[in-house]
């Protein structure tokens, strides 16, 4: 036998790829079955012992951490936009490290990412140093990793779908044209394939990544350097026309999204989460893993009144999705074959009436049939008959009558802006209340408003 070459001896050994049994077997039963929501409240699913268990602390440490994370992200991309530096994947991986770090590590070690930590100091710095961190005891497993998967689910389509209105606007105000002319210079922009000479267009086109097809690349990293340049256009043109009161200002964004308001997000609990919400109320739980998997589904049936909403071919997918009042419990079903006559195309005659749906401007639709009968709902209206004109009632109310909360939030900074600077204002002014603010929103039945508002808007548009 020869002697093995150099090249052969340095070559890595790569580990070999270790398929987990649980997930193939939920791809596979993808494959054959489809999803549904039910929503009720998280007291009618509970059963007593699952009442006990500490929903308020895992969601007020969730709820901060989502919070900060927003924006050490923020921080970190306006930084990297600031350097001309490449930026990261804007992936659940990401965002993930982005929530460890803002959260109480409890000895765990930080992401491998110096330009991240870098962020982080600077993040640190801007942050009231005695505002109390987030615990992520036990719910760095199952929680922390779907609020990641949310995270960048929700930066990707903040990014990319608003970059072409973002993009059309810019252009109206860099090179003051409107209308066709402003679709058309767009249009030429971004697509495939441009044989034109027009500078304007070509500079552009080269600042567009693109795939091997010449399509715009609509991946978010790749966009976020073109958004912060549309950013900076806006606060520019503020700036310039700040002391005239005939130019009206143009309203200016984050370049990633940030968590809306202070209210109680909704969080994804699945198997892992349930674990981590017992581990953290002091209970035994098996180490996960095999051992987890097998008694999983006997936790769940233990502490939920799964059985009330299940049905024949209804069964209990092993997630739900709560903000501690309302819940959603992600069901499976049987996918259904494809239906022959739904492919049918039918006639005119098949029907007595027939009524036509307009989206309206003002209105949130009106409808018109044959017979002259027209059916119409204002979006005034839809307000007042879903409950959210009283609700906004009921929470101004609320802020009146606790003067600490109404002056953070009357005189809360921004933080849409492309500067550091000013984000950074945000973040000391925002850290310094946010354990105020945060607790004023548990304390008080935000959560029930928000679902007594969602039931009157689906009888409303039944």
């Amino acid at each position: 036998m020869g002697e093995a070459s150099d090249e052969e001896g340095d070559a890595p050994v790569l580990p070999r790829r270790v398929r987990r049994a649980d997930i193939v077997a939920r791809k596979d039963l993808n494959k054959v079955t489809d999803f549904s929501v039910v929503k009720t409240t998280l007291n009618k699913f509970c059963k007593s012992k699952a009442r006990a268990l500490p929903w308020d602390e895992v969601l007020a440490d969730m709820n901060k951490g989502v919070l900060e994370a927003y924006l050490l992200a923020n921080v970190h991309v306006l930084r990297l936009c600031k350097a001309g530096l490449p930026i990261p994947p804007l992936t659940n991986t990401f965002f993930n490290q982005c929530i460890s770090l803002v959260m109480e590590m409890s000895g765990a070690r930080g992401p491998k990412n110096d330009e991240l930590l870098l962020s982080r100091d600077v993040y640190n710095s801007f942050r009231d140093p005695t505002a109390p961190r987030s615990s992520r005891k036990f719910i760095h497993r199952g929680w922390v990793h779907n609020a990641a998967n949310q995270m960048a689910t929700m930066a990707q389509n903040a990014v990319c779908l608003n970059f072409y209105r973002r993009f059309h606007k810019f252009l109206k105000r860099k090179y003051g044209v409107d209308g066709r002319d402003a679709y058309s210079l767009l249009e030429r922009i971004l697509a495939n394939a441009y044989d034109g000479q027009d500078a304007f267009v070509l500079e552009w086109r080269a600042r567009i990544p693109r795939t091997t097809t010449g399509a715009p690349k609509m991946t978010p990293h790749l966009m976020v350097p073109l958004t912060y340049r549309f950013l900076q256009d806006i606060e520019e043109r503020n700036r310039i026309s700040q002391g005239d009161h005939e130019l009206r200002q143009v309203r200016s964004f984050t370049i990633l999204p940030t968590k809306r308001g202070f209210e109680c997000s909704h969080m994804k609990m699945c198997k892992l989460g349930l674990r981590a919400l017992l581990q953290r109320a002091g209970i035994w739980v098996p180490p996960e893993g095999p051992k987890w998997n097998a008694v999983e589904k006997t936790y769940w049936r233990r502490l939920f009144n799964i059985k009330k909403f299940e049905t024949a071919n209804r069964k209990f997918a092993g997630q739900i999705v709560t903000d501690g009042k309302a819940i959603s419990i992600v069901m499976r079903k049987p996918k259904r074959e494809p239906d022959p006559e739904q492919a049918r195309v039918f006639s005119m005659s098949e029907f007595n009436v027939m009524w036509g749906l307009d989206p309206g401007r003002r209105d949130l639709f009106v409808a018109t049939n044959q017979l002259g009968e027209t059916v119409s709902c204002s979006t005034k209206e839809f307000y007042e008959e879903a409950r959210y004109t009283k609700a906004k009632q009921k929470i101004k109310g609320w802020q009146d009558r606790s003067p600490r909360v109404l002056e953070a939030i009357r005189n809360m900074p921004t933080k849409k802006s492309a500067s550091l600077e000013t984000l950074g204002y945000y973040i000391r002014f925002m850290t310094t209340r946010m354990d105020l603010l945060l607790g004023f929103a548990r304390r008080k039945p935000f959560r029930r408003l928000r679902l007594r508002s969602f039931i009157f808007m689906k009888k409303k548009l039944r």
